[in-house]
């Protein structure tokens, strides 16, 4: 960069300088600033005929979350010395792209603080930039500026800074210069698409109800045909030898939606640990019932909010680790906070109607546990767990979950932001498995703009009762850069459990 002195007209007017004779002196002083070089790490030159066939790795930022910087590291290779003889700065500014007119805008997005070179570490700076005044999905250009002080006689003495940022211009895409600019491309991340509730699965509308059940209603013993017990015919007396290997069952209401939540005498009950549940009655494993007993059941009936029910026995040692190192573990001890945790199936509709129970003791929401601020399925416990400890959560859920009893349910999902362009599409993937490793079925949608709220409706006809399915959404984006290279960002939605209920989705 080569600056020179002002040249002054030499004549014998009073107000003008070095009035000697009327000529102008054409010589004057002329100053070199021999500005540092550098490379930016994490961004590169823009030339399609190379970036076309290259990597995107080198200059892509995906951005996920409100404040995830974009990192760029500048190392100043050649010409330092100038920064300490010039006390000279360096800044740079961000400048985007404009699809309309195939070139940058003037107007800075981002301007950075000034960079002295005392702030350098082994001649290299690190610059973490947020992103919360640029717009996403869109390409920048970075162009390097010095501010320094004059290095003439006559500019030095008067004080004056020299700041190469008032020329801003170059011969590519308006305002580019191969020869020191760099290039970027800002991409935010896929969003994770969120269930919404669906009512495809149930009818009308309806609330948790509670109903008082008899347990006087039948016996079996595991090794004898059924038999009626009639408490009120002493002689139809149980053997004492038999009697300690008795179960009960107990017959329900037919408009009780399954799943429940069963209690005696105020615990809760699991399914399938304390009692199992076949044809419309319920088999209590543990002990015969006996009249004194108070059996209740808390259900939904002819409700569109089907209750979820998660059961979890403590069999071995609790899986532990640092925040989010839970995998796919439903019960955790995270060892950053020093507290228990549990993952629900689905995100909870309202938090505030979450029952947890601990071997049919009922815990205190916002005491005994609350929700995590972070991730919806976590509840984090203020207590401990032990070995053969069962838990229960009780939630209505968002999405279809838990027992289904149509043959085409429907899934829904909400997605945040909505889409802006037509560059992606979700999936829709249903399993048998939870790592999906044998999807058995599948069906994209395309991106609408504007459009957050997606839906897709999936067939489980050919399944029967007690068959277990999962499913998920993978939400697809691609950002074409100026380049026509494909950036590509993807998420996974929650994994959503689902029991085949019923048989009759296959009927005909």
């Amino acid at each position: 960069m080569r600056y020179q002195e002002r040249i002054y007209p030499q004549t014998n007017v009073t107000a003008l300088r070095n009035k000697d004779i009327n000529i102008f002196n054409t010589s004057s002083d002329i100053c070199i600033f021999n500005a540092p070089s550098y490379y930016v790490s994490g961004a590169t030159t823009l030339d399609c005929t190379v970036l076309s066939a290259t990597s995107v790795s080198g200059y892509s930022h995906i951005i996920s979350g409100d404040t995830q910087p974009i990192e760029l590291n500048f190392v100043f290779t050649s010409n330092t010395n100038t920064f300490t003889a010039n006390t000279a700065i360096f800044n740079y500014k961000l400048y985007q792209y404009q699809q309309n007119t195939n070139s940058f805008t003037a107007i800075p997005s981002y301007t950075s603080e000034n960079i002295t070179y005392s702030s350098l570490t082994n001649s290299a700076t690190t610059q973490l930039i947020p992103t919360s005044g640029l717009t996403l999905d869109n390409d920048y250009i970075i162009k390097g500026y010095f501010k320094f002080s004059a290095c003439t006689e006559y500019m030095n003495k008067l004080g004056l800074i020299i700041d190469t940022s008032r020329y801003v211009g170059g011969t590519e895409y308006g305002i580019y210069n191969k020869n020191f600019d760099y290039y970027i491309s800002v991409v935010q991340a896929a969003a994770t698409p969120e269930f919404n509730y669906n009512a495809s699965n149930s009818v009308a509308n309806g609330a948790l109800q509670q109903a008082y059940l008899p347990i006087n209603y039948y016996t079996i013993f595991p090794d004898i045909d059924q038999l009626v017990i009639d408490e009120n015919n002493e002689e139809n007396v149980l053997p004492e030898e038999i009697a300690e290997d008795v179960n009960t069952m107990i017959g329900i209401p037919i408009n009780i939606d399954n799943p429940f939540i069963l209690t005696l005498n105020g615990l809760v009950l699991a399914k399938d640990v304390d009692y199992t549940y076949s044809g419309g009655s319920i088999v209590y494993l543990n002990a015969p019932l006996v009249p004194e007993d108070i059996v209740t059941i808390i259900y939904t009936s002819s409700s569109p909010n089907t209750l979820q029910n998660d059961i979890f026995e403590v069999l071995s040692t609790i899986p532990s680790g640092t925040t989010n190192g839970q995998g796919g573990y439903s019960v955790y001890y995270n060892t950053t906070t020093n507290k228990y945790e549990l993952f629900t199936s689905a995100r909870p509709i309202d938090f505030s109607r979450v029952l947890v129970m601990i071997n049919g003791v009922v815990l205190a929401n916002g005491i005994d546990f609350y929700q995590s601020t972070s991730n919806p399925r976590r509840i984090i416990l203020n207590g401990d767990l032990i070995l053969n400890d069962v838990i229960t959560i009780s939630y209505f859920p968002d999405g279809v979950v838990g027992n289904i009893i149509t043959e085409s349910p429907t899934a829904s999902w909400v997605i945040t932001p909505a889409p802006t362009k037509l560059n992606g599409y979700f999936t829709f993937q249903l399993a048998t498995d939870i790592e999906f490793t044998n999807i058995v079925y599948s069906s994209t949608t395309d991106y609408f703009v504007g459009a957050p709220y997606y839906s897709i409706n999936f067939p489980v006809s050919g399944y029967t009762y007690g068959d277990r399915l999962f499913y998920r959404v993978k939400n697809d984006k691609n950002y074409e850069t100026i380049c026509g290279n494909i950036i590509n960002s993807f998420s996974y939605s929650e994994i959503i459990p689902i029991t085949i209920a019923t048989n009759t989705i296959n009927s005909y």
